[in-house]
């Protein structure tokens, strides 16, 4: 299943900006790959590409979304890197991410 986008608009195909599409991982989590490099929507218009980062926490691998054309994040952990990288694959596919907006922070109040 391909990306999904928050505001939908109609249009042709996906670009991607980059090599990532021709890794070996574009066949293994495709919309992980997707989510990273698309740099286009379909419609043309421009889509700044995802970011995700990846640490170890409490012996659990966790990851960090963040979808920098929505401005939102999503969270996710798991007991191993496969069981995430197939979480991250699964929850993007198939638009079940619990997508948070990003807080904006100000100046710090003294």
């Amino acid at each position: 299943m391909a990306l999904q986008r928050f505001m939908p608009r109609e249009g042709t195909a996906l670009s991607s900006s980059g090599p990532a599409t021709s890794c070996p991982w574009s066949g293994k989590y495709p919309t992980v790959v997707e989510f990273l490099s698309t740099s286009l929507w379909p419609d043309g218009a421009k889509r700044e590409t995802g970011t995700i980062t990846l640490l170890c926490d409490s012996g659990l691998a966790k990851a960090a979304l963040n979808d920098r054309d929505a401005n939102v994040s999503a969270f996710l952990s798991a007991e191993s890197w496969t069981a995430l990288f197939k979480a991250l694959e699964e929850g993007l596919a198939g638009g079940r991410l619990e997508w948070r907006a990003k807080k904006e922070y100000g100046p710090r109040r003294k």
